[in-house]
């Protein structure tokens, strides 16, 4: 049966039912169970296979059990049925950067924006900024996490992110600023901020600060090779 034929049968109960199964395989996906995600969504896109959304999340389940090439061929369906979503453009985008295709990660993040529809503009803008930062287009990231900033005072990881690419051009102190509002507003779950902003406190000189973010993240990091890092530059920089 051809494409055409395949999609005169879709009736409304099938785009129905394929919507229903969507919606099952998203909860799956955030609920971090992409098996079974992956078999309600592949049924939802027999059921109607111009459901874009479907063709998203299935590729996003599809790299979550490591099955990148299916999850690429997914993705471009999702594209090809509707070009302009920002929300695919954006998956797809993430997608690509993890596998360290940065360029092409940029051209999606890029396409993204161009949805005006789209309410979490600020999202985009960090993770284009983010794809600038790998791509050493530092003044660039720096912009466009600018512009996140500037739509969501509240998202940390912009100002994280930010805070490299001041490091990378020289701008210590601008770099220690972000690090430091990071701390204020997401401290309970930002220990590598703590880590990063010690070090860049130490290298200015203040090494009593840089010591107490140190003691921070050795009694608060849930990841081991940060408490080890953060426990070397005790026994080095901080007196007993």
């Amino acid at each position: 049966m051809n494409l055409i034929l395949l999609l005169a049968c879709v009736t409304p109960q099938r785009v129905e039912r394929s919507s229903a199964r969507t919606v099952l395989g998203a909860a799956y996906l955030s609920e971090g169970n992409p098996g079974d995600a992956i078999v309600a969504l592949e049924e939802a896109t027999r059921l109607n296979p111009r459901n874009e959304n479907a063709w998203e999340k299935l590729a996003m389940a599809y790299y979550a059990q490591s099955a990148t090439e299916l999850s690429r061929k997914a993705f471009d369906k999702a594209v090809r049925l509707n070009p302009t979503k920002a929300e695919i453009r954006n998956s797809y985008g993430l997608m690509l950067l993890n596998e360290g295709e940065i360029e092409s990660s940029i051209e999606q993040f890029e396409t993204a924006l161009a949805d005006l529809t789209y309410r979490n503009t600020a999202l985009i803008l960090n993770n284009l900024g983010q794809a600038y930062y790998q791509n050493k287009q530092y003044e660039s990231s720096i912009q466009v996490l600018t512009q996140a900033i500037g739509r969501a005072p509240n998202l940390c990881q912009a100002k994280f992110n930010r805070a490299f690419s001041y490091q990378e051009i020289n701008r210590t102190e601008l770099a220690l600023q972000d690090f430091q509002e990071v701390i204020t507003q997401c401290g309970d779950v930002a220990t590598g901020a703590y880590y990063h902003a010690a070090n860049l406190m130490i290298e200015l000189g203040d090494i009593s600060g840089g010591c107490n973010y140190l003691r921070t993240v050795v009694r608060e990091s849930t990841i081991p090779s940060l408490t080890q890092e953060a426990s070397q530059q005790i026994s080095e920089f901080c007196k007993p």
